[in-house]
């Protein structure tokens, strides 16, 4: 699970203005749920979830399709500062 957190971590990255604000942590609700939450920038955020949830769903695609590999369900959780 490290993995998909630092590719998510990259991802995000390098799509905010202030890559240094972002920060990603794990939290395991149960044994076979995995939830990635971001904390960003307030002005990040809109970048991060994108026009109508393009690019939030389009991380959570790619997130979701690795871990599926591993059975696990994954997600990707905004938290605001």
């Amino acid at each position: 699970m490290e993995s998909l957190k630092n590719l998510g971590e990259f991802l995000i990255k390098n799509i905010v203005k202030y890559p240094d604000e972002v920060s990603v942590s794990i939290q395991y609700p149960n044994p076979n749920a995995c939830v990635l939450q971001v904390s960003a920038n307030q002005e990040d955020i809109p970048l991060i979830i994108g026009k109508k949830g393009v690019v939030i769903r389009s991380l959570r695609t790619i997130i979701r399709t690795l871990a599926s590999q591993e059975n696990k369900f994954f997600d990707i959780s905004i938290l605001e500062k």
